[in-house]
């Protein structure tokens, strides 16, 4: 299982600072947790994600709303499917992580000289 970077800045930022502890922890788990892929985007049931945080399934999808609401995740909840959106720059502390993202967008079957746009849109910078 690759490891995910969590910044001990994690929890000093604006966005997480204000946060309640279910919201602190849901957050954390959207961006370290088994089922992440490089590139940003996990497949995970609100079932399962209630089974490893113990937020209510309710709450979670309210939470997961408000994410999508400050734009800092979008939600497919019929695919069952979260993209952090600037989760590749939380992972560039590790100099292989980019590598692993291009080869994870590969396949997905991502062309990925025909989609610059959705890299530097992952990356944070589109």
């Amino acid at each position: 299982m690759p490891l995910r970077f969590l910044d001990d800045n994690f929890w000093s930022d604006g966005f997480v600072f204000k946060l309640d502890t279910d919201g602190k922890c849901l957050y954390g788990f959207c961006i370290a947790n088994p089922q992440q892929k490089p590139h940003g985007i996990f497949e995970a049931p609100l079932s399962l994600i209630s089974s490893f945080t113990r937020i209510s399934e309710e709450k979670i999808a309210v939470l997961l709303a408000e994410f999508e609401k400050a734009d800092k995740i979008k939600w497919l909840p019929s695919l069952d499917k979260i993209w952090v959106k600037k989760f590749i720059i939380i992972q560039t502390k590790n100099p292989k992580y980019f590598a692993g993202m291009l080869a994870c967008l590969e396949k997905s079957h991502m062309n990925c000289n025909r989609n610059i746009s959705l890299i530097t849109t992952i990356m944070g910078c589109g």
